[in-house]
């Protein structure tokens, strides 16, 4: 759920209730520093402590500041998702671990090694491609080839503009002398 204060785009870490309409505001951890001063007193927040899994999470995606102000839990080791029952008049919050890797799941980490042999692999796959387009191109009479859609649009345009007449993608690809791929042509 995102931030709804307006132009933020973090995720929202908390959830303001109004006490008189009960309408719910999200609020990201700049926003709610910025809006409301900050977090509530450690006796208003719905849980004792969080992990620091959890808190390390909350300032990756909550926040654009490398060091917001978190709440300062005694204990940040332990994990306590909700305030005694006893203590509390309201519904319980409770808050979902996060998830371990376990035997049989369809998570699989990788090392850095593993990502760049991947990334390898991939980029190899991309040059042989672009050297396919490339001799395409070269065959049709074409010159070097455009790869990016920003620069393949004024291209197309331009030839559109200048024939004054509609065209289907294949007169467009035809007409470029492949110089535009025929998968970026699809993409624009």
């Amino acid at each position: 759920v995102k931030c709804n204060t307006e132009e933020c785009q973090l995720l929202a870490c908390c959830i303001y209730i109004s006490s008189t309409t009960g309408e719910k505001w999200y609020s990201c951890i700049d926003c709610q520093e910025m809006d409301y001063g900050g977090w509530p007193p450690l006796e208003e927040l719905p849980v004792n402590s969080l992990e620091k899994d959890h808190m390390q999470l909350l300032v990756d995606k909550c926040s654009k500041k490398k060091q917001p102000a978190m709440p300062a839990f005694e204990d940040n080791d332990s994990f306590s998702p909700t305030r005694d029952a006893a203590q509390r008049d309201d519904k319980t919050n409770t808050i979902t671990p996060l998830q371990q890797a376990s035997k049989g799941s369809k998570v699989t980490p990788t090392t850095a090694e593993q990502d760049t042999k991947k990334k390898a692999k991939n980029n190899a796959i991309m040059m042989k491609k672009h050297q396919e387009w490339q001799e395409a191109a070269n065959k049709a009479g074409g010159g070097r080839i455009v790869v990016s859609k920003d620069q393949a649009k004024p291209l197309i345009f331009q030839m559109l503009y200048d024939k004054m007449k509609p065209m289907n993608i294949t007169q467009i690809y035809t007409e470029l002398k492949a110089t535009v791929p025929s998968s970026i042509l699809k993409l624009c």
